[in-house]
């Protein structure tokens, strides 16, 4: 049985690296897809998959959200 899927994906995780004084950043800021490219991610694993495309896109729909306790969002589409 094969099928196809279009979907966002979205990772969150904590990276202690990446904490901040909290009375420098009072709430979690939104970074773009520069941002994104250089800092560590998890990998992804899907079982049993036979082929992923990424569709190319004028503007690639990324982005990523931090706190200040290291708390960390990537969201793909």
């Amino acid at each position: 049985m094969e099928f196809e899927i279009s979907m966002f994906l979205r990772q969150y995780w904590n990276d202690p690296r990446l904490i901040v004084d909290s009375s420098i950043l009072t709430r979690p800021v939104m970074l773009d897809d520069k941002v994104a490219s250089i800092i560590w991610k998890t990998d992804i694993y899907i079982v049993n998959q036979k082929k992923l495309e990424i569709h190319a896109l004028e503007k690639e729909h990324k982005f990523l959200r931090l706190s200040a306790n290291g708390d960390v969002m990537l969201s793909y589409k």
